[in-house]
């Protein structure tokens, strides 16, 4: 399963749709087996989206996004976080934790 979590400056990224790189994470079961930071497409923020789904993602955690873009990655099957913050591995632990909704996470 892959896991994507847009970021900035080792934090989530405050908006999906203007993200300039993303961590995209392999999990085996609980298990981290990959890591790995990468650039998101430029140009149109669906692209970011379309990217996403090539590259197999099933769950996005990420701060704002637009309802377009929300909208396509749901249709895509892609399992939506949004309105997240925190430093990037701390999220993804809490998500392995099932603690991603701790308020702590919560946008300001």
């Amino acid at each position: 399963m892959k896991l994507a979590l847009p970021v900035w400056n080792g934090r989530l990224a405050p908006v999906f749709d203007a993200a300039g790189q993303v961590l995209l994470v392999t999990l085996d079961r609980d298990r981290i087996v990959s890591e790995q930071t990468v650039a998101m497409p430029s140009g149109l923020p669906l692209a970011r989206i379309h990217y996403l789904a090539d590259q197999r993602v099933a769950v996005l955690i990420c701060g704002a996004i637009s309802r377009p873009l929300f909208a396509l990655g749901r249709a895509y099957g892609i399992t939506i976080y949004p309105f997240i913050a925190g430093p990037s591995h701390e999220v993804l632990l809490a998500w392995l934790e099932d603690r991603l909704m701790d308020p702590i996470y919560a946008m300001p």
